[in-house]
């Protein structure tokens, strides 16, 4: 503050908070402090104070939004036109990095895939090992990081070629993000869906609709069925005509005709998707025989587009001739 000849200039004053004692004796804010204080610090830097339910509320609203607009985890339903009949195959549990998988069969169907025209994919989970742990991890040829650069490099592969329908999220790699990292996230950028848990898909072949659902594992077990997760899950999730899902590396089909309201009926298709690992230590540790082709790999159905026909295939390679 300046002086001249007992006079307080304005100017100054504005620059500092406090209160004037009488006309002429101007005492600052910080003054003030300092001998209420009693030579005590004081905090000149605002602190941050308590929010209330209000202010919490909008701004985790607003982060909900925010996540939204780059998330495709609440897709749970999706609609795809075709033209002309259409093949959609039906590819899971390939944990690649095993040290049994077969790399070569499934080298086989994706260049099947998309050397067929209208032909696509359904990609339903556990692409990879992902094992970080040990003794399963001592069965690896390649370790988890490789072993995404494949599935990365698979799913780049489709996506150019205009293959890729849908990618489901399964259980080995999902383990990754215990690790901090996203195996799908490329499907933020590519054409093709993400979905976790039930999915549905309406597929319009020409005049033709066929309801699909579908998920990496569905809940249920049966020793003498192997669809009966299928079965269930039309049951809990009703309507589709076709039902599909993968995780018990037990393969099977099966139709079933369901009668509807007023006499209708459909005929209601299940099929389990089967493994392109025959075995692993876990396997062999709790007592389950090492399986052959027959009871591997994946499988694929056709929609007719002139009339509602859905015809199941048990091998990828046949389907795609």
């Amino acid at each position: 503050m300046t002086k001249h000849s007992g006079v307080i200039y304005l100017n100054d004053i504005m620059q500092e908070k406090g209160i004037f004692i009488n006309p002429k004796e101007f005492e600052s804010d910080k003054h003030i402090k300092r001998k209420l204080s009693a030579g005590l610090p004081i905090m000149e830097t605002p602190k941050k104070f308590p929010r209330d339910f209000g202010y919490w509320s909008d701004r985790f609203q607003r982060s909900q939004e925010l996540y939204k607009e780059t998330s495709d985890i609440e897709t749970d339903h999706v609609t795809i036109r075709f033209k002309g009949d259409t093949t959609i195959n039906f590819i899971g549990d390939c944990h690649v990095g095993a040290t049994t998988t077969h790399y070569d069969r499934l080298e086989k169907e994706i260049s099947a895939i998309v050397d067929t025209p209208n032909s696509y994919v359904i990609l339903v989970g556990d692409l990879v090992d992902g094992f970080f742990f040990n003794p399963a991890q001592m069965e690896q040829v390649e370790q988890a990081p490789e072993q995404f650069l494949y599935m990365h490099a698979l799913i780049d592969y489709l996506t150019k070629n205009r293959k890729l329908l849908i990618g489901f999220g399964g259980d080995h790699d999902g383990w990754a993000k215990k690790m901090g990292l996203d195996p799908y996230e490329q499907f933020n950028s590519i054409g093709a869906y993400y979905m976790h848990g039930i999915g549905h898909l309406s597929a319009k072949v020409n005049d033709q609709e066929y309801k699909i659902t579908g998920a990496h594992r569905l809940p249920g077990f049966s020793y003498f069925n192997n669809t009966h997760p299928l079965a269930r899950a039309a049951r809990e999730v009703q309507g589709a005509d076709i039902y599909f899902s993968a995780h018990t590396h037990q393969k099977g089909h099966s139709e079933s005709a369901i009668k509807e309201f007023g006499g209708e009926a459909r005929r209601t298709h299940f099929i389990s998707i089967g493994a392109y690992k025959p075995t692993d230590e876990y396997a062999r540790k709790i007592g389950f025989a090492q399986m052959n082709e027959k009871e591997m790999y994946g499988c694929a159905i056709k929609l007719l587009a002139d009339s509602k026909e859905v015809v199941y295939y048990d091998d990828i390679l046949k389907a795609n001739e």
